[in-house]
């Protein structure tokens, strides 16, 4: 026992082992130092698997370890630095993606529609986010988008509205994201649309109440009765008689009186496809369900991206022309278990799923990039077009003559009818078949 008190023991002992408390109070706390600890330990502790440290060792780990964690640099912004709103949930950090070792060009403000008040006048916008210090900050924006994970609340479409007319932009169209708004008179107007080849959208047929009083009687059951505008799921309910359609009906009445309500027939599905649009690229994704209940979108499911279908292409990219352009949309396809196709809805907020949901948000980004800084070619003054008789013409006499560019080849290389518009000649020469092009009338020596 005294062997273990001589090894662990800091001070000394006497005869019998106990400490002495004359040489306990001879050494003050103000004594202390971190190098006399270090030498003592080393002196008394040593394992033979392992090398003995040294004194300036211990000091220098027992000084790291107290010292406070170093602190990220602030990101620096340059002079011409654009700011974009990105009203989304905090379960992603958007600003990860504009991050940069450098001075960056794009500054990033992410709030829910809750914390989000604009002002707006005949001049400008100004957007104040309330942070969670209860202070709040103010901010002119550049551009807004609106991510997968925003909650929207009752005041969230007139923050919208507000936002398009200071004409503040997004990444889709101004009349596109008006007219998501309203999902429910948009599928009536994409209904009534025809495709190139005559055919229409096969859309779920429903029947929409803009403000819930009561249910017309039907026969047909079961149906799916959706309260407001029902996302991911959530505020759906099946319905199987005329029995639940009167329960349900009170409890509406009572609860969501004068509420949008929508009820669409119910499918028996075999498996739903999501169709995704990002800039020009477009990814199909197959989504199994593997619960017996009947939302799949609401239940744990099995996701598989496949190759995409040219006719599912072909649905998403008319919707897009309907609205003006969007250069991100999807679209949802019931399949039911008999091979019906059903278009359930459309959206211009993504749902990022399976192993590309990353790569989707950088390609995301990469559109905000280009949307607030975009690339101007200015070379197409300097570019030569070709015209029907095979004349060389500059831009500016394209609009005399219908022309057709080839940008790839150099002017002594381009070729019309078989025959070399540019030969060895001097200068006067080409003057000259330039103008015997254009007027007809001159000939050339």
């Amino acid at each position: 026992m005294n062997f273990f008190k001589r090894k662990f023991s800091f001070t000394d002992e006497d005869e019998n082992g106990e400490l002495s408390l004359d040489e306990v109070s001879s050494s003050p706390p103000s004594s202390f130092s971190l190098s006399k600890m270090a030498e003592r330990v080393s002196s008394t502790i040593s394992a033979p698997t392992s090398p003995v440290r040294s004194s300036d060792t211990l000091v220098r780990a027992l000084e790291r370890s107290l010292q406070p964690s170093s602190i990220q640099p602030p990101q620096l912004y340059a002079p011409d630095a654009k700011t974009i709103l990105i009203i989304d949930d905090d379960l992603i950090d958007w600003s990860k993606y504009f991050k940069s070792s450098g001075i960056s060009r794009i500054r990033v403000e992410q709030a829910n529609f809750c914390d989000v008040h604009i002002q707006s006048t005949e001049h400008n916008c100004i957007v104040e986010i309330q942070l969670r210090e209860g202070e709040s900050k103010h901010m002119n924006i550049d551009a807004f988008i609106i991510g997968p994970d925003a909650s929207f609340i009752s005041s969230s479409d007139r923050i919208i509205r507000s936002l398009i007319t200071a004409s503040i932009p997004s990444l889709n169209s101004s009349s596109s994201i008006i007219s998501f708004l309203s999902l429910s008179d948009l599928k009536k107007e994409l209904r009534r649309s025809k495709l190139p080849d005559g055919s229409t959208i096969p859309f779920l047929p429903s029947i929409h109440y803009p403000s819930f009083h009561k249910f017309n009687p039907t026969n047909h059951f079961p149906i799916v009765v959706s309260i407001g505008n029902g996302r991911k799921g959530q505020g759906k309910i099946k319905v199987n008689s005329s029995e639940e359609l009167s329960d349900l009906e009170g409890i509406i009445y009572k609860t969501s009186k004068n509420e949008e309500v929508e009820v669409e027939p119910f499918v028996d599905i075999k498996y739903d496809i999501h169709v995704q649009k990002i800039g020009n690229e477009i990814k199909s994704f197959v989504r199994r369900g593997i619960s017996s209940h009947w939302k799949s979108n609401a239940t744990s499911a099995v996701l598989e991206q496949v190759k995409n279908n040219n006719r599912h292409i072909e649905y998403l990219t008319w919707i897009s022309h309907s609205l003006g352009g969007c250069r991100i949309l999807s679209i949802d396809i019931l399949v039911a278990k008999d091979g019906r196709e059903f278009v359930h809805s459309c959206s211009d907020r993504l749902r990022y799923f399976g192993e590309s949901q990353e790569e989707d948000r950088r390609q995301m980004c990469n559109l905000i990039q280009q949307l607030l800084f975009p690339i101007h070619n200015n070379n197409l003054n300097t570019q030569t077009y070709i015209s029907k008789k095979g004349t060389l013409l500059e831009k500016d006499d394209k609009k005399e003559e219908k022309s057709v560019w080839h940008p790839s080849l150099p002017t002594n290389q381009l070729h019309a009818n078989g025959k070399d518009c540019v030969s060895g000649e001097d200068t006067m020469g080409q003057l000259k078949r330039t103008f015997a092009g254009i007027f007809g009338e001159l000939s050339i020596s």
